[in-house]
């Protein structure tokens, strides 16, 4: 099966889409990710003083950290890292694919036509889509002769929309999951359900902590549903009911600091990068993916815990390997 893996690069993914292409490099012909900022700074800024106004800045910088400085940071770990002999923690998702030898693109607009055509010139048979940002329109979805699925970081039907993990600690009683389902239309996360893990956790994390350990976990369920898509698709569930959430309020992030929640620390996070291992980062196991009873749980380390863890236009990173022989 020849697979487009789509993601918004961001530290919540960013050892998870590693985990997932290192396991999966022979299936995955191609990874696209977005741009946040859409091409323009004056977008990001519109968008900045949104977040301030809307939800405070604490919030504003977890966004900004999560998918602005985290790109350059893991460029500039992967830089160190080579000098030193070391294995980084994080590594561009483009860095991963030219060592790894898969596509790579970076967009604006993922359902600009170009990226239809180049998925069909590469004959992609299913569309994986794993921490994104962006509504897929019907003729992208109705592309892949074996659809489109979804894995969404929350216990759906609950918790559908932006910022399913924050919203699992505050308003589903600290219930974590991920969950994989189809995408045949529009909606948001709202296809049949194909598979879901569990994830318990008791510990009171940083919301990157938990997005990093939660997304990661998903792995496993990754793997499950590639590999066993159709017997998924045959054992498959409607969603009923669920809640939906969009961007939160100064209110609600009061709340999750209430609960005993932090967003985000700069000097916490910057830590992150530089600290170099010997050997590759393995990957992780989880616990079964189905039936939907089985729970994974999260835990921490001392150690974790003290350092806590439009157009032509439009395409403006080309693939990998169309650079390498040459292409214009």
């Amino acid at each position: 099966m020849k697979i487009a893996l789509f993601n918004i690069e961001s530290f919540s993914s960013a050892k998870a889409i590693q985990s997932i292409l290192e396991r999966h490099k022979d299936e995955i012909k191609i990874v696209i990710t977005t741009d946040p900022i859409r091409g323009s700074w004056r977008f990001f800024l519109t968008q900045t003083f949104k977040h301030l106004r809307r939800s405070g800045l604490s919030f504003t910088a977890y966004l900004f950290y999560n998918f602005i400085l985290h790109r350059h940071l893991a460029k500039c770990s992967t830089w160190m890292a080579k000098r030193l002999g070391r294995k980084p923690h994080y590594q561009s998702i483009q860095n991963l694919c030219e060592d790894l030898g898969i596509h790579y693109l970076r967009v604006i607009d993922i359902n600009n036509p170009e990226i239809k055509q180049k998925l069909n010139a590469l004959a992609i048979d299913l569309i994986a889509i794993y921490y994104f940002d962006q509504i897929l329109q019907e003729p992208l979805i109705r592309l892949p002769k074996h659809g489109v699925v979804n894995f969404h970081p929350a216990p759906l039907p609950f918790c559908r929309g932006l910022h399913p993990i924050l919203y699992c600690a505050l308003n589903n009683n600290c219930r974590f999951a991920v969950t994989a389902h189809e995408i045949t239309d529009c909606r948001i996360d709202a296809g049949a359900i194909l598979g879901q893990t569990p994830i318990v956790t008791t510990k009171k994390h940083d919301i990157f902590s938990l997005d990093e350990q939660i997304n990661l976990l998903g792995c496993k369920l990754f793997t499950s549903i590639i590999e066993n898509l159709e017997a998924a698709k045959s054992t498959k569930r409607l969603q009923e009911g669920g809640s939906y959430f969009s961007n939160p309020s100064r209110e609600d992030i009061v709340s999750l600091y209430r609960q005993g929640y932090s967003m985000a620390n700069l000097i916490r996070f910057i830590r992150r990068y530089f600290s170099f291992s010997a050997a590759p980062i393995s990957h992780l196991s989880a616990g079964a993916c189905t039936p939907l009873s089985t729970k994974t749980s999260i835990t921490r380390s001392k150690k974790a815990r003290k350092h806590g863890s439009k157009g032509k236009a439009h395409v403006v990173a080309r693939s990998v390997a169309e650079r390498r022989v040459g292409h214009q």
